[in-house]
């Protein structure tokens, strides 16, 4: 199918100044002319762009589908223009990724840090969230890639991809004002037994996982907090509010960061990182890089 871009410039601009009268004075046109043009345009796609609110335009379904693409072909036009104007011989990429709440934010800027130094110009535009948020940010092609820390649910009604990008086994770290750290070595997991420990959100996966490994082992922690936010979770450890778990994929950083120590590992449990990104459409050249750095990052540990 062919299309006149024209016809979707003006589209954009007009979902972009909220209506037909602001979008022909940007344009210095009539608001007739844009008018046919947004037209022809739905009837070449055969699909309604705008459905009319009173005096207003509102986006359709497909609308807001068809101007997040054009978002991302006018920004990327704009890019080639400063290109050309400022006489640069490196093309500078945005890379928009998602990072779920409960996947360390260290993980993932190990993950991405080396990316930044390669040949590749690259500028990065990270959002956290929940990963169904997330997912429907990808699917608005607003990101370009999720990092996360849970399966991909096999319902998602969504042409996805979801590669396994690495594991790391789960350990346990106390400050000082949880007791004498020795002890706390020598008598574990069962110094865990009526502890006040702080815990990842009760719906992650890696609660659901621990709560079960407590089960086996007959430990009733005293849970003080369920932090969905991974990096307060630390803190809350660090200030003493409980002995708290983490990847220790990143121990040593964990340790420096908050002051803290190791005392023991969870033995059969481990979190499972992914990387999901859409299918169908052209993948950011980053994530390629991210894969290789990742499996770099395993092979390491």
């Amino acid at each position: 199918m062919q299309i006149n871009y024209n016809h979707l410039y003006y589209f954009w601009v007009t979902a972009n100044e909220g209506g037909i009268s602001r979008a022909a004075q940007k344009l210095n046109l009539a608001p007739q002319t844009v008018s046919a043009q947004i037209a022809a345009l739905e009837e070449r796609l055969d699909r309604p762009l705008f459905i009319k609110r009173g005096r207003s335009l509102e986006l359709t379904e497909f609308g807001a589908l068809t101007k997040s693409y054009a978002d991302d072909m006018f920004a990327k036009a704009q890019e080639w223009l400063h290109t050309v104007a400022s006489g640069e011989k490196h093309v500078t990429t945005m890379c928009r990724v998602g990072v779920t709440d409960g996947l360390p934010k260290t993980l993932a800027s190990k993950w991405l840090s080396p990316a930044l130094t390669g040949e590749q110009h690259v500028k990065l535009g990270i959002q956290d969230g929940n990963l169904d948020e997330l997912i429907g940010q990808l699917a608005l092609h607003k990101l370009d890639m999720i990092l996360t820390d849970l399966p991909l649910i096999a319902d998602v009604d969504l042409p996805l991809y979801c590669q396994h990008i690495g594991h790391s086994e789960i350990g346990f770290f106390a400050s000082h004002s949880d007791g004498d750290i020795d002890e706390l070595i020598a008598n574990f997991p069962y110094c865990l037994d009526q502890a006040q420990v702080v815990m990842p959100g009760q719906n992650s996966s890696l609660t659901r996982s621990l709560m079960q490994w407590f089960d086996v082992n007959k430990i009733a922690p005293d849970i003080t907090v369920y932090a969905t936010d991974i990096a307060l979770m630390k803190s809350l450890g660090r200030d003493g509010f409980g002995i708290f778990p983490a990847p220790l994929m990143i121990k040593e950083e964990i340790m420096g960061k908050f002051n803290v120590s190791y005392i023991g590992k969870a033995e059969n449990i481990s979190q499972e990182y992914q990387l999901i990104t859409p299918q169908g459409s052209i993948v950011h050249p980053l994530v390629s890089n991210i894969v290789k750095i990742a499996a770099g990052i395993n092979r390491a540990d």
